[in-house]
């Protein structure tokens, strides 16, 4: 059965209970003719109205409740809370009903915080009324719900990984799934990148961006994220900015970049000698396109980094255990060194070491292997399985399907 939603934004007058459920029914049938909701949300809590309109559904629907963010009622803590209930059980479409005077104001709320992924349509209802104070005409949407996400308290903290080998000068970490605003399950709570294809907005992301910031002791303004396009270009911070990378490097005192992952290796690189940093995306195309190569290549070109000085982490990504991967695909990575493909018992398909490809391409451009943390020499959290880490604490395509969200790994200069 479609996850399909009726949500309800207003006090219900429902005297006469076969009209309203008329009216639901006419408007739902405008736009979903083929399909059943599933579910049924109220922003009042009132059973007996809940219960009274639900009965005339002649099949099942449960009956979701939810509550504001904040102590502060507004129009945008309205429709994010119920956004948060309905991303609890993966609702993808359905209808909100509004009251007529609130319905301008709702549909570019919910335009904002309710992306492209989404089929969900505001629509007038004239059996609702509610009492709460409009934004003023001057109001800019964007603005205010950008405000509004800013003071939202949350009741997990921010966490990220680090490696005791980068160098103290350095700020850096891989950041953990907890203490953001993302409210779709799979990409609950902090996830750090935008995607159309993905039921988290714009203004979301950006707010947990700055609250990764703040947990990391850097500048939110000059943060930057690479590409995840699984090719080998590197955006150098002080060039022009390519269109698409999976890697940035930068000597610009105050600037912290970053490289997303959902499984794929996020490397970081820390050289302490030039005072250079770096971060690169390298999942299986992007060590076959040479991504590793050309991060310690543009390094050496920009800065005069020297590989023996360069120190280098791998963080949480697709372990061994479960990259399971294609015969004509791995066989690529025999090139790389054969250890890298592994074959087990009873399983007709090979699987790839990424994390120990990455280490062997980096010792292969001259890093010491002295130098490269990927937690599998300590048995720390940095070598974790994004996929089978029974903590869920971190994201992961292969677990998650299309709906995944993204941690980064990050580093600055202090």
């Amino acid at each position: 059965m479609d996850n399909n939603v009726i949500a309800v934004l207003g006090k219900l007058d429902i005297g006469d209970s076969e009209a309203v459920f008329s009216d639901f029914q006419e408007k739902w049938n405008e736009d979903f003719p083929e399909t059943k909701p599933r579910f049924f949300v109220t922003y009042f809590h009132d059973d007996v109205q809940s219960n009274l309109l639900v009965k005339h559904f002649n099949y099942d629907v449960d009956i979701l409740k939810y509550w504001c963010q904040s102590n502060d009622e507004s129009l945008v803590d309205s429709i994010y809370s119920l956004k948060a209930a309905i991303d609890k059980p993966k609702c993808s479409s359905g209808m909100l009903l509004v009251p007529p005077k609130l319905f301008d104001q709702c549909r570019d709320i919910a335009h904002v915080l309710f992306p492209s992924a989404y089929q969900f349509k505001v629509k007038s209802c004239p059996y609702l009324e509610w009492d709460i104070v409009q934004l003023g005409a001057e109001t800019n949407i964007q603005d205010h719900i950008v405000n509004y996400l800013s003071q939202i308290k949350t009741s997990d903290e921010i966490k990220f990984l680090q490696s005791s080998l980068v160098p103290s000068q350095f700020c850096h970490g891989y950041s953990l799934r907890y203490g953001g605003l993302s409210t779709f399950s799979d990409h609950a709570s902090l996830n750090m990148c935008f995607s159309a294809r993905k039921k988290d907005c714009k203004e979301v992301v950006n707010e947990n961006r700055i609250r990764l910031a703040k947990a990391g002791k850097f500048s939110s303004s000059e943060f930057f994220v690479a590409k995840a396009v699984h090719g080998r270009d590197v955006w150098v911070y002080e060039k022009q900015q390519p269109n698409s990378y999976d890697g940035i490097v930068t000597n610009t005192p105050g600037v912290t970049v970053a490289a997303p992952g959902a499984d794929c290796n996020m490397l970081l690189f820390a050289d302490p000698a030039t005072k250079s940093w770096g971060a690169a995306h390298a999942g299986w195309k992007g060590l076959l396109a040479g991504i590793i190569q050309a991060m310690v290549q543009a390094m050496i070109e920009e800065y005069g980094t020297k590989p023996k000085d360069l120190v280098v982490t791998v963080g949480p990504s697709l372990g061994v255990c479960c990259c399971e991967f294609g015969i004509e695909g791995s066989n690529q990575f025999l090139s790389i060194d054969k250890t890298c493909v592994v074959w087990k018992e009873n399983h007709p398909k090979p699987f790839l070491d990424l994390r120990l490809a990455a280490c062997i391409l980096l010792v292969k451009e001259g890093v010491p292997k002295s130098n490269i943390d990927d937690g599998t020499s300590d048995g720390s959290d940095l070598a974790t399985c994004t996929k089978c880490d029974p903590d869920r604490k971190l994201f992961s395509f292969r677990r998650d399907g299309p709906q995944f969200g993204n941690q980064v790994g990050f580093i600055g200069m202090k």
